[in-house]
């Protein structure tokens, strides 16, 4: 008996969080950048998840807001916006961002071909505490 072929496919949305996941753990970086299309569809995920009495963190859809991710087969393109903590050089930060999601996105991933994009959109005073919500917004 032969083995039975299996095929993978991954939905971009499990590249964009693994990829936002890494960015965020990088020392240097406050958050990802969702910009106001993305700050709402966070909130509506957030309320939709806090409406159902059933739910748990496990439940939670993994936050991909601040990625974009065009997957074609093994390869990805992943474009990466984020506010980068005061006092950490800019541009090595962002190299650090490309580096880590690079080697997650392959060895974590299994993705064959990876190109990432970092933009840093901002520079803010504050800590990566500041944002525990993961919304942007500093209560």
């Amino acid at each position: 008996m032969s083995a039975a072929a299996v095929e993978v496919v991954l939905a971009e949305s499990v590249v964009a969080a693994v990829a936002a996941h890494t960015a965020r753990r990088t020392p240097g970086v406050l958050r990802v950048e969702t910009g106001l299309g993305g700050l709402v569809q966070r909130l509506a995920v957030r309320a939709r998840h806090e409406v159902r009495a059933d739910s748990d963190d496990e439940d939670r859809p993994a936050d991909t807001g601040g990625v974009d991710v065009e997957l074609v087969g093994d390869e990805a393109d992943v474009h990466v916006f984020l506010a980068v903590q005061a006092g950490f050089p800019v541009t090595a930060c962002a190299h650090e961002v490309q580096r880590r999601v690079v080697e997650a996105l392959v060895t974590d991933v299994g993705l064959r071909q990876v190109r990432v994009a970092v933009s840093v959109l901002d520079v803010a005073l504050g800590d990566a505490t500041a944002d525990a919500h993961g919304t942007g917004v500093r209560s």
